[in-house]
């Protein structure tokens, strides 16, 4: 390749860059390095069983939106709480969890409050009315 034929690719490139068209190979105009990950809602209440969609934005260095991909998504007690892989938490048993959002070294998290513990399934001796009263039970 001659010198000759470099020459229109290379000033394109430099115009491109001082233009701020996008020229890199994802669709996603590189700014500068990510800085912050911010997951909403920043802390959550919900019932045992009901799920919640966490949403996540990122922002680099200085300040500008970065659209993040290839999210993963952990949890601290998967006992109270668990997420998929988009983000959805599923409330299981009473108590608090820290839900974390990772991406390119970054995290941001909630924390998500699960109300009430999980009734357990049981059955009430019409004899004994003194248990009927110290135990919860759910519908069979």
């Amino acid at each position: 390749m001659s010198m000759r034929s470099l020459i229109p690719a290379a000033v394109f490139t430099v115009l491109a860059t001082l233009t701020g068209c996008d020229t890199s190979p994802t669709g996603v105009l590189e700014t500068g390095k990510l800085a912050v990950l911010v997951v909403t809602p920043a802390s959550a209440s919900l019932k045992h069983g009901a799920t919640l969609q966490l949403r996540v934005t990122a922002q680099d260095q200085n300040g500008q939106p970065v659209i993040p991909s290839e999210v993963a998504w952990t949890t601290s007690n998967a006992a109270v709480a668990t997420v998929s892989t988009t983000g959805m938490v599923t409330g299981n048993e009473g108590g608090a969890s820290q839900i974390s959002a990772w991406w390119n070294g970054v995290r941001g998290g909630t924390t998500v409050t699960v109300l009430g513990d999980k009734a357990t399934p049981c059955s009430v001796d019409r004899g004994n009315r003194d248990l009927a009263l110290k135990q919860i039970c759910v519908p069979r």
